[in-house]
């Protein structure tokens, strides 16, 4: 039992990763369909696909962005994902690693 837990701790984590991935790009990708003189002009290669650059993730988490995605509710849904989704792709591995370092050491006392 103890040695699928790594194992599916991995698969969780990479799968938490890959959903909050995708659901940030779809956010990028919806906030410039919907807003391109806003996303050309507050957001850093906003329509290069190819370029990753921090500002695009790191643009809706500002405070100033949710009072503008309040009046879009699809949007303001999706930023409010993403940002559950990024506090979870934090929480899981950090808590799933300490508990296994914490059955390791205990284990260890047998």
């Amino acid at each position: 039992m103890i040695d699928l837990y790594p194992i599916a701790l991995i698969v969780t984590t990479g799968l938490l990763w890959f959903f909050t991935w995708l659901t940030a790009h779809r956010l990028l990708w919806s906030f410039c369909e919907r807003h391109p003189s806003i996303a050309r002009q507050e957001i850093p290669h906003a329509f290069n696909r190819a370029f990753a650059h921090p500002e695009k993730a790191l643009y809706f988490f500002r405070p100033k962005t949710a009072e503008a995605l309040r009046h879009d509710p699809p949007l303001f849904r999706l930023r409010q994902r993403v940002i559950f989704l990024t506090i979870l792709s934090a929480v899981v591995p950090l808590l799933g690693f300490l508990g296994l370092g914490a059955v390791a050491l205990f284990g260890t006392f047998k």
